[in-house]
């Protein structure tokens, strides 16, 4: 009896062995159908053209396609293809389902990808996790001369884009360009060199929850004799939404920092340092601003009245609820000198149509906002100098040593300067804009 539960286990695990890649198999076909069933873009659209399952291996064939209308015709105006055809080999293993697929090149698209290789590699667990990476090879694109871009020649180095996905559709990636260059019919270039970004989060379905960074290390625009340079350039957005509720109900709110840095901006004229800009915006209502970006998105595609109503709708629900946004640093070293600036506006809860009587929201800003100009700037221009001086005398802009400062507070329509002064709102906000 021993024996005989011996060889039964041994002849089982001998079939399971036999059997399991027809269930990997299986497996992977689910993890590729419902990926492309539930993925959400407005931009485009991924079909599942043909999957043919074998028992180590097996083939499929998908199609991306541009759905949002305005692209599409651009496309089609550019001599592009509004569609492209990829084939993915897939392999069953004993854990892992692993594929690679590549582009189909299309005829319209001959000159600009032949001999890139472009090829995506993707591995799944049996856990529900995938890593996915997306290469292509160096390529020099000689562009037709009937094209208006006015661009000769596209030189760009191999791109790499990695990605991990989890079983709950958390996302992380990054990617990288090393170089790219374009040259113009006019014998112009401009080098973008260093280009990647890295990001984690997920898509709701209108909009990105997470984190996601963008940077580049130098660019230059070379023009004869005359260069032009920006260097540390970074985008950093951090999309997130509040914990003390439950996720999509009434009360979710959203919060969005978005960070612009630029290290140095450099011509033969001009020269700019350490700009940077910080915007927040917080107490957003999540189901509103949801509806703003869906209904965005459905515009795009087709220009309904019932769509511009429900945009119209979501976009009063969004400024009923009410909304903050600060700016929390704006400013750069110029012309022998420094400036920085900061504003904070809050609109309360409770402006109703806010569409159809705009001048609702000035009258229920509240907030404040300042700006420093170090006394090095002003002197550098006199123009600036004369109009501070003026300004001292009024009382408006305090001299606090080492810079001059101009502060308000915001209520009721209007702004408080630092000697009482009230003014209309739109001359504090100009510098913003």
């Amino acid at each position: 009896m021993k024996q005989l539960k011996k060889y039964a286990a041994i002849g089982g695990a001998i079939a399971i062995a036999a059997c399991w890649p027809f269930a990997t198999g299986k497996i992977g076909q689910s993890i590729i159908t419902d990926a492309i069933a539930h993925y959400e873009n407005p931009v485009i659209s991924i079909e599942l053209v043909d999957y043919d399952r074998g028992y180590l291996r097996s083939t499929a064939v998908s199609k991306i396609s541009i759905k949002d209308p305005v692209i599409a015709e651009q496309f089609k105006a550019d001599g592009f293809p509004e569609e492209l055809i990829f084939n993915h080999e897939i392999n069953h293993g004993i854990l892992t389902i692993d594929s690679i697929s590549r582009l189909e090149v299309p005829p319209e698209l001959e000159t600009f990808l032949a001999d890139m290789d472009i090829k995506f590699e993707s591995s799944s667990q049996l856990t529900g996790s995938t890593h996915i990476q997306l290469t292509s090879k160096a390529k020099s694109i000689q562009l037709p001369a009937e094209l208006e871009s006015g661009v000769e020649r596209i030189d760009l180095s191999r791109f790499t884009f990695d990605a991990d996905i989890d079983r709950d559709g958390l996302n992380g990636f990054s990617y990288h360009l090393p170089t790219l260059d374009f040259v113009t019919i006019l014998g112009e270039k401009l080098n973008l060199t260093g280009f990647s970004g890295e990001g984690k989060g997920n898509s709701n379905g209108a909009f990105w929850v997470g984190t996601n960074d963008v940077y580049l290390k130098e660019a230059s625009i070379t023009s004869g004799s005359d260069i032009s340079v920006l260097k540390g350039l970074s985008y950093k957005n951090a999309t997130s939404l509040s914990e003390e509720s439950n996720p999509g109900s009434d009360d979710q709110k959203v919060s969005s920092t978005n960070i612009f840095k630029l290290g140095l901006m450099e011509s033969d004229q001009d020269k700019v340092e350490n700009a940077r800009l910080s915007v927040t915006f917080s107490a957003l209502d999540y189901s509103a601003l949801k509806k703003v970006f869906v209904s965005y998105n459905e515009l795009q595609e087709q220009q309904a009245q019932s769509t511009i109503s429900e945009l119209e709708l979501a976009i009063n629900l969004l400024v009923a609820k009410g909304m903050t946004l600060s700016i929390d640093d704006f400013g750069a070293t110029l012309m022998g000198g420094e400036f920085s600036s900061k504003l904070n506006l809050m609109l309360p809860a409770g402006t109703a149509r806010a569409s159809q009587d705009a001048t609702q929201l000035v009258e229920n800003l509240r907030g404040s906002s300042s700006v420093v100009i170090s006394k090095s700037l002003a002197e550098s221009n006199p123009m600036v100098q004369m109009m501070i001086e003026e300004k001292l005398q009024d009382g408006v802009i305090v001299d606090s040593g080492e810079q001059y400062e101009f502060t308000t507070e915001i209520k009721d329509g209007s702004a408080t300067l630092a000697n009482g002064e009230q003014v209309p709102l739109f001359m504090v906000l100009t510098p913003f804009l």
